[in-house]
């Protein structure tokens, strides 16, 4: 099967590493040739370009991605952890060279195996299978939904800064590309069935969005203000003890709080149980497990949404509905745009709503939200107030000089709301259906009586769907004598939009 370009096309993009960007996740583009992806490095030089590896029903080649500090990994005995899950199969090395972050020497290095396909959840839950979750070099999040990996040779990152680009070692671009697999390659999510019960620990790791919910820059006497709101009983229990600990252990790891801070906030809960509290045992805990904690284990959502939502239910109701708490979830579908001055609203059905910023504060006037002051005691309090009229005013709400209608594969720029949505057809599960895709092809190759004019066609309407902003540049006509099934070809016209998608 050809594509409009005279290429070789497979089932759902395979054969083609997937590329998007970072801050705009709608641009995609599908690269199959050195010389392709040579040229979007020069076109994308100024974005953040990744690939995506965590989509639905997406299978990828396995990676592994590998941070140390100071001290370089021992390459081989990496290599044989990962043989362990995947015995025989060949192994592929990127690197970046080491730099200086955060006061420390950072080496940051990608594995790849060969010859393999399969889901990036299940690599997660073989690497928890092996026990590697509990190594702190490998970086587990990277197999989160939605997730994204910076593809080799790219240097800008989404911090804006630039970054030692990351070669590959003994091996070509496709290889050391986790989006590119061939149909050929070995299923593993067949061959091994990891959706048994995870293995045994002292205790359950909970996977979560590791997010505060507060703009307050000192984190650590955020934390400690919250720890004042646990109950004593949650100190009390050993399984609640330990929960919570943990808990502080990851934050003041995400958030780069003292060691000895974090000390003092373990300590702070600990002396709240009335009958447990024992400063050298307590120690002894902390000497055993500070250095054996992951950060995807609990963090702010668990102590906010858990423990501050079951221990101080009326914190929580004022915290929940704080303006930073509502920007949030408004900004998923609102955002600001400059020049002209207006709000789009992204509605429950993808479509966006264009409105004058009067008409939006009439829209959302009923929103009300709680901002936390001082009164002249000098004592917290939360005043309600209008959630649209702080937005507006606010200097750090989401927003963009303007807005364009750009779909793929046109550049969009950071500075751009796309107003392009994707085709609804392209949100379609793929159904594998063999049976049904090859007595349509063979009624059609009837019908025309020559293969490569079906392939044309076909390739004709899949590149209308898969880069809806290139022009074909080509009329179609169907000509032929009466009753010769010109009226089949138009109920063709349809399908084929279909098939097409099907068959690339």
């Amino acid at each position: 099967m050809l594509n409009y370009n005279g290429e070789k096309m497979y089932p759902e993009k395979i054969n083609h590493i997937h590329i998007t960007i970072i801050n705009n996740r709608s641009c995609k583009l599908y690269i199959n040739t050195p010389s392709k992806y040579t040229k979007v490095l020069k076109d994308y030089k100024d974005v953040p370009i990744c690939e995506d590896v965590g989509l639905e029903n997406q299978q990828v080649k396995p990676y592994f991605d590998i941070d140390a500090y100071d001290n370089d990994i021992d390459i081989e005995s990496v290599k044989n952890d990962i043989h362990k899950m995947f015995p025989g199969k060949p192994i592929y090395h990127a690197m970046r060279e080491p730099r200086e972050y955060n006061g420390k020497t950072k080496y940051s290095h990608r594995f790849y195996v060969g010859n393999v396909r399969i889901s990036n959840y299940n690599i997660k839950k073989l690497m928890i299978e092996h026990g590697l979750n509990n190594n702190k070099i490998y970086d587990t999040s990277v197999y989160d939904k939605n997730r994204v990996l910076f593809t080799p040779l790219t240097t800008l990152k989404n911090d804006g800064n630039k970054h030692p680009p990351l070669k590959p070692v003994d091996c070509d671009i496709f290889d050391c590309s986790a989006s590119y697999i061939l149909e050929e390659y070995e299923d593993w999510d067949i061959k091994f069935q990891v959706d048994g019960p995870p293995p045994k620990a002292n205790i359950k790791q909970v996977i979560e969005e590791d997010n505060d919910d507060d703009e307050t820059p000192d984190k650590y006497n955020r934390l400690s203000n919250l720890i004042k709101l646990v109950k004593p009983e949650r100190s009390d229990c050993f399984d609640s003890w330990i929960k919570l600990n943990w808990c502080i252990i990851n934050i003041c790891n995400k958030e780069n709080i003292s060691r000895r801070k974090c000390y003092d906030l373990i300590h702070q809960f600990s002396k709240i149980s009335k009958t447990n509290y024992d400063e050298n045992k307590v120690d002894d805990w902390i000497d055993k497990n500070y250095d054996k904690i992951r950060e995807t284990g609990y963090g702010w959502t668990y102590l906010l949404h858990t423990v501050i939502k079951e221990d101080d239910p009326k914190y929580y109701e004022n915290f929940s509905q704080s303006y930073f708490n509502m920007k949030k979830e408004f900004e998923k579908t609102n955002t600001k745009i400059l020049y002209p001055p207006m709000i789009i609203h992204k509605d429950r059905d993808g479509e966006n709503i264009i409105q004058p910023i009067p008409l939006c504060e009439k829209t959302n006037r009923h929103l009300k939200c709680y901002v936390k002051e001082e009164n002249k005691k000098g004592e917290t309090v939360y005043k309600n107030k209008k959630f649209i009229e702080l937005w507006l005013d606010d200097p750090r709400i989401r927003k963009y000089e303007k807005y364009v209608f750009k779909p793929s594969p046109l550049k969009v720029e950071d500075y751009e709301y796309n107003t392009w949505t994707d085709l609804e057809i392209t949100k379609t599960p793929y159904i594998q259906n063999d049976d049904v895709i090859n007595r349509f092809l063979e009624y059609m190759k009837n019908l025309f009586n020559d293969e490569r004019v079906v392939n044309y066609i076909l390739a004709y309407f899949a590149n209308r769907i898969q880069n809806p902003a290139v022009r074909n540049k080509v009329c179609i006509i169907l000509y032929g004598e009466e009753g010769d099934g010109k009226i089949d070809y138009l109920i063709y016209l349809k399908i084929s939009l279909v098939i097409s998608i099907l068959l690339n």
